[in-house]
């Protein structure tokens, strides 16, 4: 029993991880104007 709630543990860590990778990268590059090209047009 403990080993399954140790394994389920480590998979939500996991999944949360990813999903906050998957948005703090792209929040961090779009907000720094540096990451970017900015159209000069607009």
């Amino acid at each position: 029993m403990l080993l399954g709630r140790t394994i389920i543990a480590t998979l939500a860590f996991l999944a949360f991880n990813g999903a906050w990778n998957n948005y703090f990268l792209p929040f961090v590059m779009l907000n720094r104007g540096e990451y970017y090209k900015r159209n000069k047009a607009a």
